[in-house]
């Protein structure tokens, strides 16, 4: 009899324990037939319901739901055990180089909170050694590497500013192989001006046109410009940057320019 006998506020928790896990159940069921399965026929994927599908279940595994919490709770201890190790190395870490730099500075101790008397004290030298990577000098520096990083990686199509060479020598009508040579490579150099002549077209700069199937593609100017927009920036690796105006200087700056980019020795910005 005493066996049989169950607290009234137990049997109460199992009931709103039965009527919670119901509810669940319900609707893991409507999600799977209402919303995955439409899904998984839209996206024509069988293996959809196999991966997303709710599990249903009607008893409640409380032993094994136990036994992962514990799993769970030692996989926890274990963690803040190793965030605990990390932390004390990274303490110790600090301190060494705390350390060495009263050495390099020739101080006693480094202290984080340094007064104005012992900084009067610090050889100049060396503060200005250990305060040159954060200056706004070594930043543009560090800025630049990675610009030219990055433009190691575009082809030449991407690279040049071939727009504004194109306009400038796309005044009146011509036939594209009137273009001139700029790439050492030709197949290069006609595929990056044809990519780039269409970029011009959809701007509405010109229109390309040919009258026969693989035979002469001409350009003509939609827009009559007095002197068409033709200024960009060049950026040399020092990180110094010139304005340069395509239309004014000679052929001779001009392919010092392009070969100058070719060979990753300045950058182009447009303004």
């Amino acid at each position: 009899m005493l066996h049989a006998y169950q607290h009234p506020k137990i049997m109460d928790l199992q009931l709103a324990a039965n009527t919670i896990l119901e509810l669940a159940t319900e609707l893991s069921k409507k999600i799977n037939d209402q919303l995955l399965e439409p899904i998984s026929k839209w996206i024509d994927d069988p293996d959809f319901m196999k991966r997303h599908s709710m599990v249903h279940c009607d008893k409640i595994d409380w032993k094994g739901y136990k036994r992962k919490q514990r799993e769970w709770s030692q996989h926890q201890k274990i963690l803040a055990s190793e965030r605990l190790k990390s932390y004390w190395r990274d303490i110790r870490s600090r301190k060494d180089i705390r350390k060495e730099m009263g050495q390099v500075l020739g101080c006693a101790k480094f202290r984080e909170n340094v007064t104005h008397e012992s900084v009067s004290m610090l050889n100049d030298d060396a503060l200005s050694f250990l305060l040159k990577p954060f200056s706004p000098v070594e930043q543009v520096k560090r800025e630049t590497e990675q610009q030219f990083s990055f433009a190691e990686k575009l082809s030449p199509s991407d690279f040049l500013p071939w727009r504004i060479i194109l306009r400038q020598q796309i005044k009146n009508k011509l036939k594209f192989d009137d273009l001139p040579q700029y790439l050492p490579d030709k197949t290069d150099d006609r595929t990056a001006k044809f990519i780039n002549l269409l970029y011009l077209e959809s701007d509405g700069y010109i229109k390309i046109y040919q009258n026969e199937p693989f035979g002469q593609v001409s350009i003509q100017p939609k827009t009559i410009d007095a002197e068409p927009e033709g200024s960009f920036i060049i950026k040399d690796r020092g990180g110094s940057e010139f304005i340069v105006d395509w239309g004014s200087i000679s052929d001779a700056q001009r392919d010092k320019v392009i070969a100058d980019g070719l060979n990753k020795r300045i950058l182009f910005k447009a303004i």
